[in-house]
């Protein structure tokens, strides 16, 4: 039951983390989109509508591509970018666990949790 509820907490937190680089990642993207619009050499700027519709659509489909990506089986864990591994607090566990021959439940455990998220 204690495992469970680690590999629950552990993958919310990953997945708030996921969403936060994202969005850092897109923000940093559209911000490098309209400092090329502005420099363009174009004699007609965009509006600030324009730009925010651009902005809303670039976000919907990145948003889309990567719910793709990562919703398929083993997105997540495919995935070395964005694999959740078990914390280090359990080597010595996985360690002992391989010598008794049970070491495919931590993996197993990896395994869920990255389906899970």
């Amino acid at each position: 039951m204690r495992f469970r509820r680690i590999a629950l907490i552990m993958g919310v937190l990953t997945g708030l983390l996921c969403s936060t680089v994202f969005a850092a990642s897109w923000l940093d993207q559209a911000k490098d989109f309209v400092n090329s619009l502005s420099t363009s050499g174009t004699d007609k700027a965009l509006s600030t509508d324009e730009i925010i519709l651009g902005l809303k659509e670039a976000l919907k489909v990145g948003s889309e591509s990567v719910v793709a990506q990562l919703g398929q089986t083993d997105g997540f864990n495919a995935d070395e970018l964005i694999h959740i591994p078990l914390p280090e607090q359990l080597d010595t566990v996985k360690t002992l666990l391989d010598k008794a021959g049970f070491g495919f439940l931590l993996s197993d455990l990896e395994l869920k949790l990255n389906r899970a998220a």
